[in-house]
């Protein structure tokens, strides 16, 4: 094919994509159309994915204004709206940060933010189908543009991409990347040639370090195959790979070397978690039939296409010498897919998770590229065979889901009848090419009927889309469209113009204290302030540390909020306003200034002081309630750090006083459950089975129920493979905690319990519940086991905790200590790089800084490098003596400055190579 040929077959062939990628998104996204919906969820993508993609608008626009307006080369990398406070790079490289894409929010204002947000969704489909058609025809140069073009709408529009397009965008990320990785290294075996390989590895690692884990284990694999299959030098194919493969990490290494360090000191890496050792017996009935259509069985395992991968395996299966290599990749895909361990390998040794579906989707459709002759070719001798095998697996899905839920069966039903319109379709193509086969056109009647099927394939792959998008969105099937975002609601007003606007323009202008109640999960990543919720998948340790350290209970490591209301927690953390709808949720003390604001006088500043000690190792001997008041009176500090031991010798420890106080308990019990009192073992046989604590409390106090060891186990867990097969996916369990004063509710709480084998686990085991401060004396506790099971609360104990001592803690926390700090956030993000601070003391003290203990910090005293002491968990604090002095703390994210160094050098490599293979 000639320069002018080929260049034809790529204009014809990208208006085709262009206009069939067009009808199948308004096909499968018919339902968002036909009911003004948006691309946006409610929940993870209002909550998560639209926020950051806000939030990096703003940063970026931030540090251009700061390079190329104030001519300084100084990256703001932290925020305090952040959570408690944290890193920009390290908590949004997983969502936004590296993306080529998402770059371009920096030209986008906010008003317009959500129309973009749905634009770049759809962007990101069109590039994934784009890569995959190139992959193909590098691959396969004779490919007809039929069957590039109808595999790679099946490839855009799996069910994968169904289910989390819209709802995760970063997922489509690997679909994009994995052709070009592929393509790259094809291009090394037969052209030599390097770069489309280096900057593909490169950009897949920048734009999600999660997903080019996988793609790593996928890339490696399929280049050991074919240089194993082609290659004459191997070992020396293979070490270029290599050195290919490493220039394009070290090219990103500017993102990556920050991620690695925070995922490295993650606390989900060291939670215990117990890989299951099979599957339910469901979940395997469920993948064959999975394969064909957009049904979802938990363990993210939604491997379906369309009806044409049940067609073009089956054609397959009938030739023992064609299609090895796919037939061999499609059946290793379906065993990974049932080996539990696989998806823990897969899914970063995190929990057992199978977000790989798009590479056996790769997979399925270039099948479909490779059998597409043999599936339009009339040919009678083939089809009555496949007429066998068809009726054979109608016959096994008849017998596996005859009795399964409605939406899976209307499914399938359509798979298998599409396959058998499909089938007779080409079986009349062949009776009538048969009927004129000795005829003087007889190629001319071959060419048009393989022109029918093919177009015959084309729109039944239409259709099958068209209904997929229908089972998956429409309220009569899984009516996933009704969680988002309406076309008429403004978000981004609604996201920004939340109640933490109002008290950052009322009340606190800067980080100084923090915000704690019920609002939008990550809402003050817009204003700046600091904050007791966070929900991004990335997180500082120490926080996470803390939060078990105190017994709060949360929904996962990376998911937290508020502190129940706990005074002595509330005031050590700087809490200084809350939103909430009851003044029984606030801290004692809290004063009303709004229907649902409340101010706690008590809070302690960004700067406070100790001028005594205590080792962590000595108070870990204690009971929590005892070590959030000891925390109130003396720095917990974390004395593994050989700076930490000098420090003891500086200050003095102090003789802690404890007022909480045990109170005696009787527990009954409900219909469904029973209570062993010896075990500390709750057996529940029904969901929402209820029991009681009846105790008599003391007025005055916060009120308290406390257990460790705190397990939860599925009904019949015995830890046999009997077992496993016979449940579904695990579960978070949780435990109702409702407070009785005077024979009515007078707080609620919850306890989320996670089962040992739950993905999202807390870590937690330790529990106390806090029902709150009370001038009158509480009767009682009523805990609903939301869910059926075995919950062991290990050593119960109702304590009444006094809190009236706060106002003298604080003051001595406070006294002799003047502060005037600096946040320098001043900008659109509200970033900083650096705090600076004029602190007076009237003795040697510690000063606690109030914000999340990190290694990226680094403190200076009146110019001199000073150590950062890890005190009470998660604060950082420095030694300062009596005096005026200077604080200045600066923030540098681990390896971002090396990562830049590494990147350079790498880029530097990467233009010598481009020049050598030009020569």
């Amino acid at each position: 094919m000639n320069a002018a040929d080929k260049k034809k077959r790529i204009a014809l062939y990208s208006f085709f994509y262009t206009a069939l990628f067009c009808a199948s998104m308004a096909l499968a996204y018919y339902t968002f159309f036909k009911y003004d919906k948006t691309f946006i969820k409610d929940g993870d993508a209002t909550d998560q994915h639209l926020k950051a993609l806000l939030y990096y608008g703003r940063w970026l626009r931030t540090v251009a204004h700061s390079i190329f307006v104030e001519h300084r080369f100084e990256i703001p990398t932290y925020d305090f709206g952040i959570g408690y406070g944290g890193g920009i790079i390290t908590t949004l490289s997983y969502y936004v940060i590296g993306d080529p894409i998402t770059i371009f929010a920096c030209l986008v204002p906010d008003a317009l933010m959500a129309k973009f947000y749905s634009f770049i969704i759809v962007v990101r489909l069109f590039c994934a189908g784009a890569a995959f058609s190139w992959y193909c025809f590098y691959r396969k140069k004779d490919a007809s543009l039929l069957s590039v073009g109808v595999a790679s709408v099946m490839y855009v529009f799996c069910a994968y991409v169904l289910r989390s397009a819209t709802k995760h965008p970063y997922f489509m990320v690997p679909m994009i990347w994995l052709p070009l990785l592929l393509l790259g290294i094809d291009k090394i075996i037969r052209e030599k040639k390097h770069i489309l390989f280096i900057v593909s590895v490169a950009v897949s690692c920048l734009s999600n370090f999660y997903f080019f884990y996988m793609e790593v284990i996928f890339v490696v694999l399929y280049a050991l195959f074919h240089v194993i299959k082609s290659s004459k030098n191997k070992i020396f194919t293979l070490i270029l790979m290599l050195r290919d493969g490493i220039v394009g990490v070290a090219i990103a290494a500017p993102i990556l070397l920050p991620t690695i360090i925070q995922i490295l000191g993650d606390t989900r890496s060291s939670m215990e978690y117990k890989i299951i050792p099979v599957y339910g017996k469901e979940y395997y009935r469920y993948l064959p039939g999975g394969v064909i259509s957009s049904y979802f069985k938990g363990y993210w395992t939604i491997p379906g296409t369309t009806f044409l991968a049940g067609s073009c395996i089956l054609l397959a299966l009938l030739f023992l010498k064609k299609y090895t290599s796919n037939k061999v990749a499609i059946f290793l895909c379906l065993l990974t897919y049932s080996i539990p361990v696989c998806g823990y390998i897969l899914n970063g040794m995190s929990y057992v998770s199978n977000r790989w579906n798009w590479f056996f989707v790769f997979c399925i459709c270039i099948l479909v590229v490779d059998s597409w002759e043999d599936l339009v070719t009339p040919s009678l001798g083939l089809i009555w065979k496949e007429w066998v095998l068809t009726i054979v697996m109608t016959a096994i899905f008849w017998r596996l889901y005859r009795y399964s839920p409605v939406r899976f069966k209307s499914d399938i039903i359509l798979g298998v009848s599409l396959m058998l319109i499909l089938l007779l379709i080409r079986t009349i193509a062949s009776v009538i090419c048969l009927k004129y086969q000795k005829g003087a056109d007889e190629a001319g009647y071959k060419n048009k009927c393989k022109m029918i099927i093919g177009i015959s394939v084309l729109l039944l792959t239409l259709f099958s889309l068209k209904m997929h998008g229908v089972y998956t969105f429409e309220k009569e099937y899984d009516n996933i469209a009704e969680a988002y975002v309406n076309e008429d609601v403004d978000i981004v007003s609604e996201l920004i113009n939340s109640p933490i606007k109002q008290i950052r323009e009322n009340y606190q202008n800067e980080p100084s204290y923090r915000i704690s109640g019920s609002y939008d999960e990550n809402a003050t990543l817009f204003h700046g302030l600091s904050s007791t919720k966070f929900y991004f998948s990335l997180s500082n340790p120490y926080i996470c540390e803390f939060i078990q350290y105190v017994g709060k209970t949360i929904p996962s490591t990376y998911h937290y909020s508020g502190l129940e209301g706990r005074t002595f927690l509330n005031s050590l953390t700087g809490i200084k306003y809350l939103i909430s709808k009851s003044d029984r949720d606030v801290p004692y003390g809290s004063v009303q200034l709004d229907e649902k604001l409340f101010e706690n006088p008590n809070a302690l500043p960004f700067i406070y002081g100790y001028d005594n000690v205590s080792r962590k190792a000595d108070a870990d001997e204690h009971t929590v309630l005892e070590k959030q008041e000891m925390m109130m009176q003396t720095a917990i500090v974390d004395s593994e750090s050989s700076d930490a031991d000098e420090l003891f010798t500086m200050l003095s420890a102090k003789e802690v006083v404890f007022t909480s106080e045990n109170v005696d308990y009787e527990i009954s019990t409900g219909d469904n459950v029973t209570y062993d009192e010896n075990t500390g073992e709750f057996v529940v046989t029904a969901d929402n089975a209820v029991a009681h604590i009846a105790f008599e409390g003391k007025s005055g106090c916060e009120t308290y129920l406390c257990a460790d060891d705190v397990t939860y186990a599925l009904p019949g867990d015995d830890d046999s493979l009997t077992y496993y097969l016979s449940r579904l996916e695990s579960k978070r369990a949780a435990v109702q905690v409702r407070s009785i004063s005077g024979g009515e509710v007078y707080t609620s709480r919850k306890m989320d319990i996670c089962d040992k084998t739950f993905r999202w686990r807390n870590g937690i085991k330790d529990f106390v519940v806090n029902a709150g401060y009370s001038e009158t004396a509480l009767e009682g506790f009523e805990l609903t086991f939301v869910n059926a099971g075995t919950y062991r609360l290990g050593n119960i104990a109702i304590k009444c905790q006094p809190v009236d001592a706060i106002t003298q803690y604080v003051s001595d926390r406070t006294e002799g200590i003047s502060a005037q700090v600096n946040f320098n956030d001043n900008n659109e993000a509200y970033a900083i790089s650096h705090i600076d601070a004029n602190v007076s003391l009237d003795k040697d003290k510690l000063l606690v800084i109030n914000m999340p203990y990190e290694e990226a910090w680094t403190a200076y005293i009146d110019g001199k490098k000073a150590p950062i002491y890890r005190v009470n968990t998660m604060f950082s604090s420095v030694y300062m003596e009596a005096g005026t002095h200077t604080l200045e703390l600066k923030y540098h994210t681990r390896g971002f400055g090396i990562g830049w160094f590494v990147s350079l050098v790498s880029i530097c490599v990467l233009a010598f190579l481009i020049k050598r293979e030009k020569r």
